[in-house]
C-alpha cells in the first residue's frame, strides 16, 4: 500500500519543477495533489501528450494501491479537477483504472448536484 510520503517522493523525482510548491506544504497532501492536478490540467489544455502520459503513468502507479488518505486525495484533489472538454483525446490516455475513478467521481458529483433537498422550509 502506497502513502503520502511515497507519492510526494515520486512526484518530486518525476516532476522536479514541482519540488518547491510540493515541499512548501509537506503535510498538506491535498495541496500537493492540487499542484499535480494543475500540472496535469496544463498538459491537457496544451495537448502536451508526452507530459500527460507521464502524469497519468505516475497517477496510475499510485492509484493502483493507495492507502485511504492517498485514495481520497486522488479522488477529491486530482480526478475531480480534471477537465477534458478542450481536449477529448487526452481522456483516452488515461488507464482504465484512472478513467473508471474519474467517471465514478463525476457521476457522484452529478448526483449531488441533481439531488433534491430532503428538508422543507
Amino acid at each position: 500500500m502506497l502513502g503520502h510520503k511515497d507519492f510526494v517522493a515520486a512526484l518530486v523525482e518525476e516532476f522536479p519543477e514541482l519540488k518547491e510548491a510540493v515541499e512548501g506544504d509537506p503535510e498538506l497532501l491535498h495541496v500537493q495533489m492540487g499542484e499535480f492536478a494543475a500540472l496535469t490540467q496544463r498538459a491537457i489544455n496544451a495537448n502536451d501528450f508526452p507530459l500527460l502520459r507521464r502524469c497519468f503513468a505516475l497517477a496510475d502507479r499510485f492509484y493502483a494501491d493507495p492507502d485511504p488518505q492517498l485514495e481520497n486525495a486522488f479522488n477529491v484533489s486530482f480526478l475531480e479537477d480534471l477537465d477534458f472538454r478542450g481536449s477529448p483525446k487526452a481522456n483516452k490516455l488515461m488507464s482504465s483504472r484512472l478513467h473508471r475513478g474519474w467517471v465514478e467521481i463525476n457521476e457522484y458529483l452529478d448526483q449531488l448536484l441533481t439531488r433534491k433537498p430532503n428538508w422543507r422550509p
